[in-house]
């Protein structure tokens, strides 16, 4: 009984696995499946607009952002765009190698000098002391480098070793730093008196890492070579004069 129940179902799926879909069915089926597959394919294509007008944004941001830097170099202390220009200027610093990092501040301590000239002549007192704030900040950093400079040069100093290199760029750093304390000098004289001692402050800072330059590297104090100079041509001796006058015999 089981064997023939067994055989009826071998039989019918026989008969199932010979039974072809009609002509209609396929092309039914074909066309749901077409559907289907562009359905899938939209979100494919959004996200490559998505990517599109993504990268168009950034285009536009990098666009709107070099503009605002360019435009941004002419600003002054108290000035809206100020802090772009010291973003991008902090961005350099920090891309510059070690070896130059130092010259690239003392660029930086000029152009904060000029600033604040600017500021003294075309802008009000409040930008006055935004500018002077920013003058104190990079004459710090000059400060810190200087102090780092001496201290390497004492240490190959007592090592006995070569101290030429660092000499040299010491030595070179005194009538820069002469320079920037006659222009802060200039500044001191235009503003109002209640602000001069700020700058006095400055300059005296300038001043004394001159000293401490000129200290350890023994050079003689640049007034004093200058007064030398000059002494050395006013007092030279006077040449014999040779009498033309002659004497009667």
């Amino acid at each position: 009984m089981e064997n023939e129940n067994f055989a009826k179902i071998e039989d019918r799926l026989k008969t199932l696995a010979n039974i072809t879909p009609s002509a209609p069915w396929r092309t039914g089926l074909r066309s749901i499946l077409l559907t289907a597959t562009a359905s899938r394919k939209k979100p494919s294509s959004s996200f490559a607009l998505v990517m599109k007008l993504a990268g168009a944004g950034a285009f536009i941001s990098v666009f709107l952002v070099s503009g605002t830097v360019i435009y941004a170099q002419n600003s002054l202390p108290g000035d809206l765009l100020y802090p772009v220009k010291k973003g991008y200027e902090n961005i350099r610093l920090a891309l510059t190698s070690e070896e130059d990092k130092f010259d690239e501040k003392q660029k930086l301590a000029d152009k904060r000098i000029e600033e604040l000239k600017k500021v003294v002549t075309e802008r009000n007192q409040r930008s006055s002391d935004f500018a002077i704030k920013e003058v104190r900040s990079s004459v710090q950093e000059i400060t810190e480098g200087v102090a780092a400079a001496r201290k390497e040069y004492q240490s190959l100093k007592e090592a006995g070793k070569d101290t030429t290199t660092i000499e040299k760029s010491l030595s070179s750093l005194v009538p820069v730093l002469e320079g920037k304390q006659q222009d802060l000098t200039q500044i001191e004289n235009a503003l109002p008196e209640p602000q001069q001692p700020q700058i006095k402050q400055i300059r005296d800072a300038l001043g004394d890492l001159q000293q401490k330059i000129e200290n350890d590297l023994n050079l003689p104090p640049e007034s004093e070579n200058i007064e030398n100079t000059t002494q050395g041509v006013i007092n030279q001796p006077e040449e014999p004069q040779t009498s033309t006058q002659q004497v009667n015999p």
